[in-house]
């Protein structure tokens, strides 16, 4: 079911020759049929393992489904709706958990109608238990990412349940 990659000749998330770290980008498949495939390897641990250095490629591209956003709100009882994530940061790498405060647009969803904008969250959740969650998903669309400067990335529209936020993000 769940699909990425990163290819930096790639029409719809396009990315550099080159990594921050000076490896080059090559075309690399992360995640086939849920399946974890490559992982990034620095030069380091590429030798230290007798692998080839992967480089993060900072552009992404997911493969998406064909729920529209529509149906997925229709069908949420209570929740919120994300509209962009920031200031993402690693806690623990071992579960993969994460750090981020949700930003410029967030909104309750009730008896499947959006119904007011929301102060918005600190969240703390793995990636992994994301892509376990994922009850519904909607086509690629185009977007960037702005903390790394606002390269390509294409991600579908994800339907969720039992993501984690941790407190309300005040001041934001």
């Amino acid at each position: 079911m769940s699909e990425s990659r990163s290819r930096p000749t790639d029409s719809v998330a396009p990315g550099f020759a080159l990594g921050n770290d000076g490896l080059p980008n090559r075309p690399v498949a992360w995640v086939q049929g849920g399946v974890v495939k490559n992982l990034i390897w620095s030069r380091y641990w590429a030798k230290k393992n007798g692998v080839e250095p992967i480089a993060y490629p900072r552009f992404f591209f997911m493969r998406g489904g064909s729920d529209s956003i529509v149906d997925m709100i229709r069908d949420v009882k209570r929740g919120v709706l994300v509209t962009r994530l920031w200031y993402v940061r690693m806690v623990d790498p071992r579960p993969l958990l994460l750090t981020g405060l949700t930003r410029d647009g967030t909104f309750l969803i009730e008896n499947g109608a959006v119904t007011r904008p929301i102060a918005n969250f600190r969240f703390n959740e793995s990636p992994l238990a994301v892509l376990k969650n994922i009850l519904a998903i909607g086509p690629s669309q185009r977007t960037y990412f702005a903390e790394a400067g606002g390269t390509a990335i294409s991600v579908p529209p994800l339907l969720v349940k039992d993501f984690t936020f941790s407190s309300v993000a005040p001041g934001i």
